[in-house]
């Protein structure tokens, strides 16, 4: 797919009036994919910053465990009133493991920083067009393409979003709220 080209190989200045036509066109539906792709990049963000401390509470408490386990597990059994605590400790950190295991918290992580990426550039190239539309650096044409390339890829990524168990709508709610003061400014009639 193409993306926005660079400022010098677009030259062409609109007329006052084809600049106010490309801006009535193209304003506020760029604004609406612009808020849609930066409140999907700042979830996709806060899941994977909770996968990656998942990932390392869940691998630090499985390595502090298992190096030591046969050792304070033999000492701890023998002590009065330690055997219930190690019994309990060694079980969670067991399941711990297995949730782990079982929900592919790597894979997850690795989802989410990637489909970050893909959205973070699309933002940046969402932004560049609106700046270029502002600034009246294009034609129509050009902005016509533009424009469609952009929903284009940003369907192709709406298509492709990983699934998340950690996906709420508390965050979603939480997440909406940050973009909305973010973008308060981009805001325009």
């Amino acid at each position: 797919m193409s993306e926005i080209p660079p400022r010098h190989e677009v030259t062409a200045r609109l007329s006052s009036s084809e600049h106010q036509a490309a801006l009535d066109k193209y304003w506020k539906p760029s604004y609406e994919t612009l808020y849609r792709v930066t409140f999907q990049e700042a979830v996709s963000s806060a899941l994977a910053d909770i996968w990656l401390r998942f990932d390392t509470v869940v691998n630090i408490v499985v390595s502090v465990t298992a190096s030591g386990s046969a050792i304070a597990g033999w000492s701890l059994w023998t002590k009065p009133g330690w055997r219930f605590f190690w019994i309990l400790s060694a079980g969670f950190v067991s399941t711990l493991s297995i949730i782990h295991n079982g929900i592919q918290v790597p894979t997850r992580l690795r989802d989410q920083i990637d489909y970050r990426r893909q959205l973070s550039k699309l933002r940046v190239d969402l932004e560049t067009f609106r700046q270029k539309l502002e600034l009246g650096r294009g034609t129509i044409d050009i902005f016509d393409e533009w424009y469609i390339e952009l929903r284009n890829r940003y369907a192709e990524l709406v298509n492709r979003a990983p699934s998340d168990i950690a996906n709420t709508r508390k965050l979603r709610v939480k997440i909406q709220k940050e973009v909305n003061g973010l973008l308060e400014e981009e805001i325009r009639d």
